[in-house]
């Protein structure tokens, strides 16, 4: 019931005959109810004058809306060009929402609410003529609907349309069970006596070295109860179970990503859904990590217990493997990072830490790239690009045999592969697909636009395998340590990177495959992303690198310097150099070596400054082993420099050379020079080379969220 008006509104269904029906309906009830509810400023006046008697809103459907669970099923619909049945007796007003609108609530914009939220203001219309009273004009409803329902993206009804993303296909999901606090906390209760230390855990622990030794203790001992938890089941019964629920973790966490921009436009604001985005990635990340890592233990090691799944304990699993995640993390960073958090037993019986790390480092670059996410959900970025991946990765001759000459298979093969995977998956409306050696070798290449033979479409899917391993704690041979390490990105050995598990059961003359359909989507879309930033493991100077991950970098990095110009041209005062400003033996600038090229010089007239910008495409560093290498090639390490030396000598050519940038400015002596790197993306560098940088590091998204201004305040401190 709806409050806002002088008489009681009331939006009803009475059409629902299941569970799945009702919740169907309920979409739509509450929608009607938001829209009438912020109706209210502008309407009330009008409707009240028909007094306390109540009024009611029923919603009725053509059945065909109702069997709807995912706009790949109507993805062809006809164009709603019809009207919506309206019909007025007493004070009931009844709406027919037919099968034909689908197409309409599928679209990006809410046209379809509006229609529906018109049609109810035009029965209000008929209400009030059969009272006597004063009717709202067609233009009247027109404007406050579209003053209402604004912008154009406020839609409370979501259509997740697999048709153009897989991960939004809502079929066969189980119920998402996020990580339990509660076993978080039996964990730690009982942690010492798991430990069975020879000796006791100190109060305070003040060697770096020992806090690291205990931290590794404990995971080794985390991942030993994992595996002892995991032996009662049967490998198939588990899988089934964790790569439903892994699904379903990648179905919610692209659906959030889909709600935002619409939570937004209708009735949130930016600081709620930037700590709402924090707290849904603080259940849903560390999930997912925990899931993905369960599923590698069970494919390297598959056990045939009897024990049927009981969700209890596999909650307890997962709650295992996410410690053990975190205690490696933190030997990480106390290891690589310089770390040093206070470790010691608590009074409690519990093992305590206190972590700056986490306050200087991890919880303000979560907080800004929480916020990113935000901002660019509401402002996507609408920079045309023509340049197109696909013509790179599929039927592309030179990448095919950059492919087939390192990894022995190219990658339209590879991408066949994938996809074959994936509809497989969707055809069947299955997240948790398996298949025999002999039927999965028969029915993937069926699907394939070009033949493929059977000994490359066998190295493809040998690449994309998790198989049994000789020892779960030992890497097999042509890997190494890292790549079976849970807490480790970009692993050669990941489910991420290898999103097929294999298994010979007792008894089965042949191995059977497993796989979920959304899992392989992402896994394909990992794949290229690392190919296209340049962070995949490839041979050095190779085929793949030079011919291939060259045109990307060289791409990216152009695209984003153009970026930052076109914005810093709209949005400052900045008089903007329209060229790369190079310095060298025949440059713009004349030095006697090479030192590059400025990206772009952008000069503040007013306040007499140059600012000397350094565009730096990244993508960002996920875990604490990512991080270091990310501030090592920043800042460099073992006496060799990083990227920023390279910068720091330009811009000491430029602070000793001020005579030669009349050229851009008079009097080129009355100007600071103030030189900065301009990150892509908003990565932990920003704030673990803080002070250690011998340049500052900026963010463009920061930027963009915050404006110049702001950052220029803080360079010019």
């Amino acid at each position: 019931m709806i409050e806002a008006y002088k008489f009681p509104l009331w939006i009803l269904s009475s059409q629902a005959k299941n569970a799945d029906e009702y919740k169907t309906i309920t979409i739509y009830t509450e929608a009607v109810s938001f829209w009438m509810f912020r109706l209210s400023t502008s309407i009330s006046d009008h409707l009240n004058s028909l007094r306390s008697a109540p009024v009611e809103i029923c919603l009725e459907f053509e059945q065909e809306m109702l069997l709807v669970r995912d706009s790949v099923i109507y993805a062809n619909a006809e164009p709603f060009t019809g009207e919506i049945e309206l019909t007025v007796e007493q004070n009931v007003i009844t709406i027919l929402i037919p099968f034909s609108l689908v197409g309409l609530f599928s679209a990006e914009d809410n046209l379809a609410e509006k229609l529906i939220m018109k049609v109810i203001l035009t029965g209000f219309n008929v209400l009030l003529r059969k009272s006597g009273k004063e009717q709202m004009t067609n233009a009247f409803i027109d404007q406050v609907i579209d003053e209402t329902l604004s912008p154009s993206n406020a839609k409370m009804i979501l259509f997740s349309d697999s048709s153009s993303n897989p991960l939004l296909d809502n079929r066969d999901l189980v119920p998402v069970r996020y990580l339990m606090d509660t076993e978080k906390e039996l964990i730690a209760d009982h942690l010492i006596s798991m430990l069975n230390p020879a000796k006791p855990i100190p109060e305070m622990i003040e060697d770096t070295k020992e806090k690291n030794k205990l931290c590794m203790t404990i995971v080794g001992t985390l991942l030993v109860k994992v595996e002892e938890k995991l032996s009662v089941f049967r490998a198939d019964k588990l899988l089934e179970y964790l790569v439903r629920l892994n699904e379903s973790l990648i179905f919610q966490s692209e659906y959030n990503s889909l709600l935002l921009p619409s939570k937004i436009a209708c009735y949130s604001n930016f600081e709620a859904e930037v700590k709402d985005v924090k707290k849904k990635d603080g259940k849903i990340v560390p999930t997912s990590l925990a899931v993905r890592g369960i599923i590698e233990f069970v494919a390297a090691s598959p056990t045939f217990g009897s024990e049927p799944v009981n969700l209890d304990q596999i909650d307890e699993i997962i709650a295992l493997m996410n410690e053990a995640i975190f205690w490696a993390n933190l030997a990480d960073s106390i290891e690589l990072l310089g770390n040093d958090p206070k470790v010691g037993l608590l009074p409690s019986g519990r093992i305590g830490v206190l972590d700056n790390f986490y306050e200087l480092v991890l919880k303000p670059f979560n907080n800004s790239r929480a916020e990113t996410e935000v901002h660019y959900a509401i402002h996507p970025d609408k920079q045309e690009d023509k340049f197109d991946e696909g013509d790179v990765f599929v039927n592309n001759e030179v990448t095919d045999a950059a492919f087939k000459s390192e990894w022995g298979v190219s990658f339209t093969t590879i991408t066949a592969l994938f996809g074959s995977l994936q509809m497989l998956g969707m055809q069947n409306g299955s997240s948790f697909m398996s298949m025999k050696e002999s039927d999965f070798f028969a029915e993937v290449p069926k699907l394939f636009r070009k033949p493929v033979d059977e000994q490359e479409l066998k190295i493809a899917i040998n690449l994309f395998i998790l198989d049994k391993r000789k020892s779960i704690k030992k890497a097999p041979d042509g890997f190494i340590a890292k790549d079976i390490l849970p807490w480790r990105y970009n692993r050669a050995l990941s489910f991420v990177r290898r999103p097929v598990i294999r298994i010979t059961y007792p008894g089965d003359d042949q191995p059977t495959y497993h796989w979920g359909f959304r899992h392989v989507l992402r896994s394909y879309m990992q794949l290229t992303a690392l190919i296209s930033s340049g962070k995949i493991k490839v041979a050095k100077e190779g085929q793949i690198e030079s011919k291939v991950i060259s045109i990307f970098v060289k791409h990216s990095g152009k695209k984003y310097r153009n970026e930052v110009f076109k914005w810093l041209k709209e949005n400052t005062n900045l008089r903007l150099i329209d060229h790369e400003v190079t310095i060298t033996e025949n440059g713009h600038l004349v030095a006697d070596i090479n030192y590059g090229d400025v990206d772009i010089m952008a000069i503040d007239d007013v306040n007499k400054i140059i600012y000397s910008i350094e565009c730096k495409n990244t993508a960002s560093a996920r875990v604490v082993h990512e991080m270091k290498t990310e501030l090592d090639s920043y800042i460099g390490q073992n006496g060799e420099g990083g990227h920023i030396l390279k910068h720091s000598k330009r811009h000491k050519w430029l602070s000793t050379h001020q005579d030669q940038l009349v050229k851009y400015v008079d009097k080129s002596d009355d100007y600071r020079i103030v030189s900065f790197v301009l990150s892509s993306n908003v990565i932990p560098v920003v704030y673990l080379a803080k002070n250690k940088a011998a340049l500052p590091i900026r963010s463009f998204r920061d930027l963009v969220r915050n404006g110049f201004e702001t950052i220029a305040r803080d360079l010019n401190q």
